[in-house]
C-alpha cells in the first residue's frame, strides 16, 4: 500500500481511537472540521451501512447530518472492532450511486460536499487495499469523479481560507492516484498539474499545524512517483512548475515530510531501472539538487533526533550524482575533451554552484562532492576552466581553501588514467597525451603564472603552489613507471615505439608546465638564508615576518616551504635524470652552509622540522650528477659539505641512513674506490658496532684520512703498488723453490724410467711457459685496495706516536 494512504488510514484510526471518549456531536463536528465549533449539533450515530443507504435513498431526515453520522461510523470502526460499515454499505451499493449522485447537485452546502468526498475517499482507500477484486468499481467511481464532477474538487483547491475544503480535495487526488495505472491515468487527463492553486499549496507552510497545506501536497506528489510507472512520471517531471514547487525550499518541511519525500524518490524513482534516464535528468535538475544540498545543515526539533537526514539525503544524492547505473550520470570515454561538449552538464552546473567553505566544512557534502568528480572525471577540465579567478593566487582564505580542495579531488583520482587502462587499439598518441593529462597535469597554472607567484614574498602561496606541483609530478612520475612497464606487454594499446614517443611527450609537457630545478634550488636558497638570519637575529628576517604578518591567513613555518621545495628537486631528479646537468649556480655556494645552518636545530626531536630538512637535502645531494658538487671544497664559515655529512651522523639516529647513502656516493665520486666498492661500505657498516665514543674517533680518523687522499693520492697509490710488487716477489721466489724441487725429482726418476721424465719434464716447461706468458706487470694491476687505507694507517701510527702508544677511541 503507498506511504501517504498508509498515513490516511493510521491517521483516522488514531483519530477514531481518540474521539472514543468525547460526547457524538464533537466528533461529528471534528469530522468535517480541524477546529469545532462553539455548538456543536447532537447527531446520533448511523447504525451500519444499509441503513445510510437506505436513508440516502429515501431522503428523510438531515442530509447534512446522515453523511457525518456514517463518517463518524466510519472513523469509529477500525479493523480490529470487527464492524466494517464501509464493507456493508459496499455489499448494497458497490458502485457508490448514491454518493456519486449527492455531488450532481452543486448548490449543496459545503459541509455536504465536503463529507461526501470524505467518505468517498474512505472508499477509495478500501478500494486500494484490495485492488485485483475492486479494480474495475474503483475505475467506475473514480471516471464519475475525473469526468463529472471534477469541476468540484478543483474548486475546493483554489479556496486558500477554506483549509478543510482544499484538505478534503487533496486527500481525494492522493488516493486515486495509489489505485493503480489506469485510475492515476484518468486524473492526469483532465488536471493540469502546473495549476496556480498547486503552487499556492506548495509554498502554504503552517508552523503551528500538525498537517498544513504544503504536507497534504507533498503527498500527492509522492503519490504519483509512488505509481512507479513510466510513462506516468515522465508526465509529472515535464512540468517544471509542479517538479520545482515539490522541492522548493524542502530544508523548511517537517521531518517525516522530507523522510516520505526522499524514501519516495529512493525507492519508487532512483531504484526503478523503468524509469528512463532522461526522465530522472527531468527530475533531478540544478534546481532540485540545489534544494536537496540544502538538507545537509538540516536542523530539527528534538522529536525528530532519531532521524539522519543528512544521512538519508547523502544517500540519495549519492545513487542521483554518482551511479551510472541508477543515476543521471553518463560515461564520457573523452574525459570532457569532445570539442567542449559536456556529457554530465547538470553534475557541472551543480558542483560549480557548491561553496568550497561548505564542502571542507561537512565531511558528507566533502564525501558527494569528491565522488561526483571520481566518477565524472570529464566533469574536472569545464569545472577548472569555469573557476579561473577563484585559483588566482592571493594570500586570502579563499584561494588556500580552493587549493585544499583541488588536493583532494586528484587524491581521489587512480594513480594511472583509465585512458591507460583500455585494452583496444583505437587511439593515438596525442589523443592518448590528451586524456592522460586530465587527471595528471590539468590547465591550471602556466610556467610564468608559477614563477612570477614564486619570486613573491608571501609564504602561504608558496606553500599552496608546491602542493599543487607535488601532486603533478607525483602522478606523472607514476604514470611513466607504468608505461614503461606496458612497453613490454604483447597487447598493450601502443607499440614500443608509441609507448617511447608518449612518455617523451608527457615529459616534455611537464617540463613546459613546471619550473625548472635550477629556478627551486633559487627559491631553497632564499629561504635558506632567511633561516641563516632568523638564527643571528638579523634585522631583514625581521622585515620579512613584518610583511608576512600582514597576510589575512596562517603563515606556514619556512621549515615547511623548504622541505615542499626538496620534495619539488627530488621528483624532478627523479623524472629528468638531466635536470641538473646545465645548471649555472654554483652548488657548493648554496649548500656548503645549508646543513650548518640545521646544526642549530635540535636534531634529537622527532618531530622537529629540520629532520624532515636534513633528509631532503640529503636525498637530493645523492642524486647530484658526478662533479657538479665539490665535497671536500673548504668554506670559510662552515667547513667542507663531507665534514657537514659526517657530523650529522653522529647527531642523529634519524639521519643516518640519508648520510651513510650520502658518504658512500661521495666516497664513489672520489675514484679510489671503483673497483673496491665493498670497502668503502665496509668503513660505513664498521660503525653501527662501535660506541658513540669510538665512532667520534674513527669518523675523525676517516675525515683526515680522505683528506689526504683527495689533496694528493699518489704516495698512498704508491705505497700500495710497492706492496703488491714484493707479494709478487715472494710468489715468484716461491714459485722458483717450487719448480726447482721438482725438476731434482725428475732427474732422479730419469735414471729408472726414461718416459715418465720425459713427461715430467713436459710439465714443468708448460707450467713455466704458462706462468710467464700469463704474468702481468705489477702496474698493470688494479690495486689490492684504495689509497684510504695506507692514509689511514699512517695517521693512525701518526697518533700513536703523539699519544706515546695510548690509541683512546681510535
Amino acid at each position: 500500500m503507498a506511504a501517504p494512504v498508509d498515513n490516511m488510514r493510521e491517521d483516522s484510526h488514531r483519530k477514531s481511537r481518540k474521539r472514543s471518549h468525547d460526547a457524538p456531536e464533537d466528533q461529528a463536528n471534528q469530522s468535517v472540521s480541524d477546529e469545532p465549533d462553539q455548538n456543536p449539533p447532537k447527531v446520533q450515530k448511523a447504525q451500519d451501512g444499509r441503513e445510510f443507504r437506505k436513508s440516502l435513498k429515501e431522503g428523510g431526515g438531515d442530509l447534512q447530518d446522515i453523511l457525518k453520522n456514517f463518517l463518524i461510523s466510519c472513523n469509529d470502526t477500525a479493523p480490529e472492532s470487527g464492524v466494517d460499515v464501509i464493507m456493508q454499505y459496499l455489499e448494497v451499493s458497490p458502485r457508490c450511486e448514491e454518493l456519486l449522485d449527492i455531488l450532481n447537485d452543486e448548490n449543496r452546502p459545503n459541509l455536504v460536499i465536503i463529507c461526501t468526498l470524505r467518505i468517498l475517499t474512505t472508499v477509495l482507500i478500501r478500494f486500494a487495499e484490495s485492488q485485483s477484486k475492486y479494480g474495475v468499481i474503483s475505475l467506475h467511481i473514480v471516471r464519475r469523479l475525473v469526468r463529472v464532477h471534477f469541476g468540484i474538487v478543483m474548486s475546493f483547491l483554489n479556496v486558500p481560507k477554506d483549509w478543510r475544503s482544499t484538505k478534503t480535495a487533496l486527500r481525494l487526488l492522493t488516493v486515486i492516484m495509489t489505485l493503480g495505472k489506469q485510475c492515476a491515468q484518468e486524473l492526469l487527463s483532465v488536471f493540469n498539474l502546473d495549476h496556480p492553486s498547486l503552487q499556492k499549496l506548495a509554498q502554504s507552510r503552517r508552523p503551528k499545524e500538525k498537517e498544513d497545506p504544503r504536507t497534504h501536497f507533498v503527498q500527492f506528489a509522492m503519490s504519483i512517483f509512488m505509481t512507479g510507472n513510466s510513462d506516468i512520471i515522465e508526465k509529472a517531471v515535464a512540468s517544471k512548475e509542479f517538479c520545482r514547487n515539490v522541492f522548493h525550499h524542502i530544508a523548511l518541511d517537517r521531518v517525516p515530510t522530507i523522510q516520505l519525500l526522499l524514501r519516495t524518490l529512493q525507492d519508487r524513482v532512483i531504484k526503478k531501472p523503468v524509469i528512463p534516464k532522461k526522465s530522472k535528468k527531468l527530475l533531478f535538475n540544478n534546481f532540485t539538487l540545489s534544494q536537496l544540498i540544502e538538507l545537509y545543515d538540516c536542523s530539527k526539533p528534538v522529536e525528530a533526533a532519531d532521524v539522519d537526514i543528512p544521512h538519508m539525503v547523502h544517500n540519495v544524492l549519492q545513487l542521483v550524482c554518482c551511479s551510472h547505473k541508477y543515476g543521471i550520470c553518463y560515461t564520457d570515454a573523452s574525459l570532457g575533451l569532445n570539442g567542449g561538449r559536456v556529457a554530465n552538464l547538470t553534475l557541472l552546473r551543480f558542483v560549480s554552484n557548491f561553496k568550497t567553505t561548505s564542502i571542507l566544512n561537512d565531511p558528507l557534502m566533502e564525501d558527494l562532492f569528491i565522488s561526483i568528480f571520481k566518477v565524472c572525471p570529464d566533469v574536472l577540465t569545464p569545472y577548472l576552466k569555469g573557476r579561473s579567478t577563484k585559483f588566482t593566487p592571493r594570500p586570502y582564505p579563499d584561494w588556500l581553501n580552493n587549493i585544499i580542495l583541488f588536493e583532494k579531488i586528484y587524491n581521489c583520482f587512480p594513480d594511472i588514467s583509465p585512458a591507460l587502462m583500455e585494452k583496444k587499439r583505437n587511439t593515438t598518441v596525442s589523443r592518448l597525451l590528451g586524456l592522460v593529462a586530465v587527471t595528471t597535469l590539468p590547465f591550471v597554472y602556466t610556467r610564468e603564472e608559477y614563477v612570477k607567484n614564486f619570486k613573491g614574498l608571501c609564504i602561504p602561496v608558496h606553500f599552496g603552489l608546491l602542493k599543487i606541483c607535488k601532486i603533478f609530478l607525483k602522478r606523472t612520475l607514476k604514470t611513466i613507471k607504468f608505461c614503461e612497464d606496458q612497453k613490454k606487454e604483447a597487447n598493450s594499446i601502443l607499440s614500443p615505439e608509441e609507448w617511447t614517443e608518449f612518455i617523451d611527450s608527457l615529459k616534455k609537457s611537464a617540463r613546459e608546465i613546471m619550473p625548472d630545478a635550477e629556478f627551486f634550488i633559487g627559491m631553497y636558497e632564499k629561504y635558506q638564508t632567511h633561516l641563516r638570519s632568523e638564527n643571528r637575529k638579523e634585522d631583514d628576517y625581521k622585515d620579512w615576518v613584518k610583511k608576512q604578518m600582514a597576510t589575512p591567513v596562517p603563515i606556514p613555518k619556512p621549515e615547511l616551504v623548504i622541505c615542499g621545495v626538496l620534495d619539488i628537486l627530488r621528483l624532478q631528479q627523479t623524472l629528468f635524470p638531466n635536470c641538473l646537468q646545465g645548471l649555472s649556480l654554483d652548488l657548493n655556494a648554496i649548500f656548503s652552509e645549508s646543513l650548518s645552518v640545521l646544526f642549530i636545530k635540535n636534531l634529537s626531536d622527532e618531530e622537529n622540522l629540520s629532520i624532515a630538512i636534513v633528509q631532503g637535502l640529503m636525498e637530493f645531494l645523492a642524486g647530484v650528477p658526478p662533479k657538479k658538487i665539490l665535497w671536500f671544497k673548504e668554506s670559510k664559515r662552515s667547513g667542507s659539505i663531507f665534514s657537514q655529512v659526517l657530523t650529522l651522523l653522529l647527531s642523529s639516529k634519524l639521519v643516518q641512513q640519508e648520510a651513510e647513502q650520502l658518504l658512500c656516493k661521495i666516497l664513489m665520486e672520489t675514484g679510489h674506490f671503483e673497483n673496491n666498492k665493498e670497502e668503502a661500505m665496509s668503513w660505513l657498516v664498521a660503525l653501527d658496532d662501535l660506541s658513540k665514543s669510538d665512532q667520534v674517533g674513527v669518523i675523525d680518523l676517516l675525515r683526515k684520512s680522505l683528506i689526504k687522499i683527495v689533496r694528493n693520492p699518489h704516495p698512498f697509490n704508491d705505497r700500495i703498488a710497492e706492496a703488491m710488487t714484493k707479494r709478487q716477489q715472494l710468489l715468484e721466489n716461491d714459485l722458483q723453490s717450487e719448480t726447482a724441487s721438482v725438476a731434482e725429482a725428475g732427474i732422479a726418476a730419469i735414471l729408472d724410467q726414461e718416459e715418465y721424465t720425459i713427461e715430467v719434464m713436459s710439465d714443468v716447461v708448460t707450467m713455466e711457459t704458462n706462468s710467464a706468458s700469463d704474468g702481468k706487470t705489477t702496474m698493470d694491476k688494479p690495486l689490492y685496495c684504495s689509497a684510504l687505507l695506507p692514509a689511514a694507517l699512517e695517521e693512525f701510527f701518526n697518533l700513536l706516536i703523539k699519544s706515546k702508544g695510548e690509541t683512546g677511541n681510535y
